[in-house]
């Protein structure tokens, strides 16, 4: 049986790959204050004691607004770290799956998704950071899996963030009543536990390797997201759209950055997604 190592598994979609774990999996979970991935002789000499077959990295930089005043922070984790993982996979031999972002992309395609080989040009440090960790795996390895997805949310909320958009809108819905929410900005939100199934049950099972885009399929702004959010949780509220400029922010955003998947890869719709993690949280 593969022993597999979740990095990052206090994180959003490590806590659901955790959880989720088929029955007789020899799963090991680390989290940064375990391991690392920035110091390279902690990184060999961790991963040389747990000997994995496979490590699926979910740790990462994610805070977009401050890598725009630290971006070396960002290029530590994202850049250095995944280069770190890269080596040590390849001395050992191990298969990695690591998880990257929408954000690679600068949202000027409009109308049609991004697919896996589209041009990519990230417009923030945040997203170059996690491009060059894709470019370091594709250099160092042949046998990885890199993941893109977007919007993820999870009954947990964002490590380091404490909260994701979802809870957020929800608590602020509850607390003040009425919400304002972007209207100009359409992606494709990803429910952490969809992705969590689908890395079990067809990446890991059918070792499936390459650059993928896993999302939940569909496209909406997060004011429409917002909206159908709320109406299934039955918090009356109201929900204003408003433009992404009254939210003035370090970082540039792709205004539009939905994925879908030119190679045969299809999640369940967004608003199925949105139900479930209704029905998991009990406000349902």
């Amino acid at each position: 049986m593969d022993k597999i190592l979740i990095i990052g598994s206090k994180g959003q979609l490590g806590r659901e790959l955790m959880v989720s774990a088929p029955d007789g999996i020899d799963i090991v979970g680390l989290d940064k204050e375990e391991l690392d991935i920035t110091v390279e002789s902690d990184v060999f000499s961790c991963i040389g004691k747990i000997a994995p077959s496979v490590i699926v990295n979910c740790s990462a930089y994610t805070d977009v607004e401050q890598a725009e005043l630290d971006p070396d922070a960002a290029f530590r984790v994202n850049c250095i770290g995944v280069m770190n993982l890269a080596r040590v996979c390849k001395e050992m031999g191990i298969w990695l799956i690591h998880i990257s972002t929408d954000y690679v992309f600068d949202g000027k395609k409009k109308e049609t998704p991004y697919l896996e080989s589209d041009y990519v040009n990230p417009i923030n440090s945040y997203g170059r950071s996690k491009l060059a960790g894709e470019l370091v795996i594709q250099s160092y390895l042949s046998n990885f899996t890199i993941i893109r997805t977007s919007g993820l949310y999870s009954r947990w909320g964002a490590r380091g963030k404490g909260s994701n958009f979802p809870l957020k809108i929800m608590s602020l819905a509850k607390e003040k009543g009425v919400v304002k929410v972007v209207n100009d900005v359409i992606t494709s939100p990803t429910y952490a536990s969809d992705l969590s199934e689908f890395i079990w049950n067809n990446i890991l099972r059918e070792r499936k390797t390459g650059l993928l885009h896993v999302v939940n399929s569909g496209s909406v702004s997060w004011y429409d997201f917002a909206c159908y959010l709320l109406s299934c949780s039955r918090i009356d509220a109201r929900v204003i759209p408003v433009s992404s400029n009254e939210f003035p922010t370090r970082a540039k955003r792709p205004g539009w950055s939905v994925l879908a998947s030119e190679k045969g890869v299809v999640l369940r719709p967004w608003k199925d997604a949105v139900e479930g993690f209704l029905k998991e949280l009990g406000d349902v």
